[in-house]
């Protein structure tokens, strides 16, 4: 059954939908421009490891997104089934720009979720339309894409120059969620590995030489981030940052 449609306007948003809206690049536009973007907008819900895009001839759900919950991962597949994270985005971010703004088949990036999560899918059209008429729209889209081309940047520059001890730190922070008053990352090794371009077995131990010197601890299944700060001079420190 098709999710009921958003008909309304920016200020009726209520709850996880509003909060991602304001924390979007399109926060700032006239109450009547937003309401043009989210006319025939419709929650979906992804179950962890689901993908809302796939490169090849199954592309999946798909489509231009705002993630109002949980956190996605943007990703380029390998022939060989090797995998290497471009990006995650979190609530206010933007999945699916390539395929509105392009040709589909130049979105060669996957999409999936690392968590339950939930996007507010939008009407390519209505964006297309908006774009072209709006400078302002326009003007929102160029700063978010120039961000995201500098954060995509970083992340492979990262993924291809740094050690993998380096890499998993970076990565160890960036999918990192508060609980409580611990920081937590529900990740496998085998996540990880996919996520920073190598193997299982290396980040595996990796992971069990934080462990031993008290930056991580494994608990229920989960990493607990101890020490966040050498794990920031990990990362920047061997980076060069």
């Amino acid at each position: 059954m098709q999710p009921a449609a958003i008909t309304y306007m920016p200020d009726a948003l209520d709850g996880d939908v509003r909060e991602a809206w304001t924390e979007s690049c399109l926060a700032g536009l006239a109450e009547e421009v937003a309401g043009r973007l989210l006319r025939d907008a419709h929650p979906l819900a992804l179950a962890a490891g689901e993908s809302f895009h796939r490169s090849g001839d199954d592309p999946g759900p798909g489509g231009l997104a705002l993630v109002v919950r949980g956190l996605l991962r943007i990703y380029r597949r390998a022939a060989d089934g090797r995998e290497l994270t471009v990006r995650y985005v979190t609530p206010g971010g933007l999945v699916g720009l390539p395929a509105v703004l392009g040709h589909p088949s130049t979105a060669a990036l996957d999409c999936a979720a690392l968590r339950a999560s939930t996007v507010l899918v939008l009407a390519p059209d209505g964006f297309r339309e908006t774009i072209g008429t709006d400078p302002s729209v326009a003007s929102a889209l160029c700063r978010y894409l120039s961000d995201e081309l500098v954060e995509a940047q970083q992340t492979l520059a990262g993924d291809v120059l740094l050690p993998v001890r380096s890499r998993v730190a970076c990565h160890l922070l960036s999918l990192a969620e508060r609980h409580e008053r611990e920081l937590v990352v529900r990740a496998t090794p085998q996540h990880l590995a996919a996520a920073v371009g190598s193997v299982r077995e290396v980040v595996a131990r990796v992971l069990r030489c934080m462990e031993q010197t008290g930056l991580v601890q494994r608990r229920r299944g989960q990493l607990v981030l101890v020490d966040t700060a050498a794990l920031h001079r990990i990362w920047a420190g061997e980076s060069g940052l």
